[in-house]
């Protein structure tokens, strides 16, 4: 019995290329939620100096830069 070669190239490059997908989809939804995380850590942050500072300190206009 002789076994087709191609498989045995095929089979690996399409479990490798379906693992690939896999892992970087996941690692679009892990990126994805660090960035939200992280704008409403600097939404939150504002808010905050915005009350304690007011709208036009130096330090809230300086600081939205930051984000």
């Amino acid at each position: 019995m002789k076994i087709n070669t191609s498989y045995l190239i095929i089979i690996p490059y399409r479990l490798s290329s379906l693992f690939m997908t896999i892992t970087n989809s996941l690692h679009s939804m892990i990126y994805r939620k660090i960035q939200l995380h992280c704008t409403y850590n600097c939404a939150a942050y504002f808010l905050v100096q915005l009350v304690q500072r007011g709208p036009h300190s130096d330090y809230f206009l300086s600081s939205r830069s930051a984000c």
